[in-house]
């Protein structure tokens, strides 16, 4: 099964969505295809949140005074709803192929 495409089964070791490509009892060397995109989209999130913080920041210094209270109201909207949407975000996601937490709870 040397470098063979089937599911990686092991020797008594199930692996699963990996590639077999050999090794004794229960420690089989598996194969897995990784996609970074997930880490490359973690990243961007990362930046934007600390490019949205020091845009707060220099905001913060630049408005006057008397429109601090306009700009506090407008940033807590906004992060409020970015955590309103990472929320339905993750209730919507389909995890590992099976239904997402919305399709569950509606069965």
């Amino acid at each position: 099964i040397e470098g063979s495409n089937e599911v990686c089964l092991g020797a008594g070791v199930m692996c699963e969505g990996g590639t077999y490509k050999g090794g004794p009892g229960y420690f089989p060397k598996c194969h897995y295809e990784t996609n970074p995109s997930a880490l490359i989209l973690f990243y961007i999130l990362v930046l934007m949140t600390i490019w949205f913080t020091r845009l707060n920041d220099k905001l913060e210094h630049w408005v006057p005074k008397t429109y601090k209270a306009v700009l506090h109201a407008a940033m807590t909207e906004l992060a409020t709803l970015g955590f309103v949407s990472l929320v339905a975000f993750f209730i919507k996601y389909k995890w590992d192929a099976r239904d997402s937490w919305l399709d569950l709870v509606g069965k």
